[in-house]
């Protein structure tokens, strides 16, 4: 009895952690890829698929290093607040809101305190 137990336990995690992983993938499928500025064109952001986020000017990351890394949350099927961009201790968090317009153009907007405060389009560079 007590056997079955740790086998339908070990059966519910192996589920909801294949779950959450197809998940997050088909969440994030459309921002993969770096991402230039349209009204500056030297910076551009990354979303990678194992959910890192960058920041680069002149087409070099701005922090390359692993003790500081940003991480991102993305959520297409919210309509706001769909974005979600912590560093690796989850103490900074900035909240904002993706739009993808068509496969190779997005917007993204920074909220906060439910105000957008910064808005600026992107078309991809590469996946």
């Amino acid at each position: 009895m007590k056997s079955l137990f740790y086998v339908l336990l070990g059966f519910v995690f192996f589920i909801q952690i294949g779950c959450d992983n197809k998940q997050q993938n088909e969440n994030n499928k459309d921002i993969i890829g770096i991402w230039q500025n349209t009204s500056q064109p030297m910076s551009s952001i990354e979303f990678t698929e194992n959910g890192y986020y960058y920041l680069r000017i002149d087409g070099k990351r701005l922090v390359n290093t692993d003790t500081i890394r940003f991480k991102y949350i993305y959520n297409s099927s919210l309509k706001e607040k769909n974005l979600k961009i912590f560093d690796s201790l989850k103490c900074d968090t900035m909240v904002g809101k993706l739009v993808v317009i068509n496969p190779n153009r997005i917007k993204f907007s920074i909220i906060n305190k439910d105000k957008v405060v910064s808005e600026s389009e992107f078309t991809k560079l590469k996946q």
